[in-house]
Parts: structure tokens; C-alpha cells; sequence
């Protein structure tokens, strides 16, 4: 049996420093369709690493990456690991999708959810007629394929949280606990841990 410095046994301390561990995915600034993909990439590695400990997502991040944001949602609610979003700050656009997979749902003081509707962007610019058609139809799915992803999760219609992307609604972190968004708030000492620099994609366990 090995011991530690202090004289306690390896495996033990070793097994209690793991459960005071949560392993956590952050994602900070603009979210696109890249980023949406890397951090499905690291939730899929972390679950397969040990399909029992929860993972922690921290963000604080803003997109359009509406489909690509849909596909990570709906592939969170196949994973066996439970995810837990925490916001830290504001999240905007197709980020609400990304924030709303998460089982439990915290939110930092002072965070702000606003439900801004950017347009999909299309690498081809050049559309005809009936291009343009088949896009807009594609976006006007992808818009209410959101409405419902977020309901899902608040408990709002999807009627209501798609007329809150048509308003432009920004809910603070209490407003948000209100409608079912947010389940709770960061306790300080957490909160202050999880501030990072913003614009990166990476993973920590901490």
C-alpha cells in the first residue's frame, strides 16, 4: 500500500481529490460552426475517458451557428455523462441552444441571456431565385427547430420563446431563473474560479 507525505493512503486521497473534481469544457466569444464541432470533439473524448463523472461546460459566447448549435443540443441529450452548463457572462444567439442542453443550467451574477436572431450565413453568396427559397426555408426551420430546443429545457411554449428571438428579449440571470432558463446561480467562490480570458475554445479539469 503507498502513502502520501502525510501518511494517508495513495488510492484514497487520490479517489477524494477526484470527486471534489469536475471536469469542465469552456467556451469563451464567438461560437461558430468550428467551435461547435471542436467542442463536441472534447465532450464526445471526455465521455468516453469515464462515462459516469459530469462535465462542466463554462461559456460565456454569442453565435449563428444555429444547425450546428441544434446538432451539439440534440447530441447532448444522447450522452450517457451528464452535462451542466454554467454561463458566466452573456450569452447570445445560437450560444443559448449550446447553454440549454445542459441538465442543470447555472448562471454567474450579472449574466445576461439575449435572444438576438442572427440570419444563417451561406458560403455562397451568388444564390438564384430558387437558392434563395430553399436557404430561407432552411433558416426559418433552424429558427423554430431552436424555439423548441429552448422550450424543451425552460418549459415556455415554443410559440413564446420564438416570439422572444422575434423581440430581441434580454433576460437577466433572475428573469431567466423565472422562466425555467437558468435552474440556479454560481455560488462566488466557483464564479470567480471560472473567469477566464475570453475567445478560446479549451478544455480543463479542475
Amino acid at each position: 500500500m503507498r502513502l502520501t507525505n502525510d501518511g494517508r493512503n495513495t488510492s484514497m486521497a487520490e479517489n477524494t481529490e477526484k470527486t471534489l473534481k469536475t471536469r469542465e469544457v469552456r467556451a469563451f466569444g464567438f461560437v461558430g460552426a468550428e467551435a461547435v464541432r471542436t467542442l463536441t470533439e472534447k465532450l464526445s473524448d471526455l465521455a468516453e475517458e469515464d462515462a459516469r463523472e459530469p462535465i462542466r461546460l463554462a461559456m460565456a459566447c454569442y453565435g449563428n451557428a444555429w444547425i450546428s448549435s441544434q446538432a451539439f443540443h440534440d447530441y447532448v441529450r444522447t450522452m450517457a455523462v451528464p452535462l451542466d452548463t454554467c454561463a458566466l457572462g452573456c450569452v447570445e444567439g445560437s450560444a443559448l441552444l449550446v447553454f440549454a442542453s445542459g441538465r442543470q443550467r447555472l448562471a454567474a451574477v450579472g449574466t445576461v441571456f439575449s435572444f438576438t436572431r442572427y440570419k444563417i450565413w451561406f458560403e455562397k453568396e451568388d444564390l438564384d431565385v430558387v437558392e434563395l427559397a430553399q436557404k430561407a426555408q432552411i433558416a426559418k426551420q433552424a429558427e423554430w427547430n431552436a424555439a423548441k430546443s429552448i422550450a424543451r429545457a425552460s418549459g415556455l411554449s415554443a410559440e413564446v420563446v420564438l416570439e422572444m428571438f422575434r423581440q430581441g428579449v434580454v433576460l437577466s440571470v433572475k428573469e431567466a431563473l423565472d422562466q425555467g432558463l437558468v435552474t440556479g446561480t454560481l455560488e462566488d467562490g466557483v464564479q470567480e474560479r471560472l473567469k477566464v480570458e475570453t475567445g478560446q475554445v479549451s478544455v480543463a479539469v479542475c
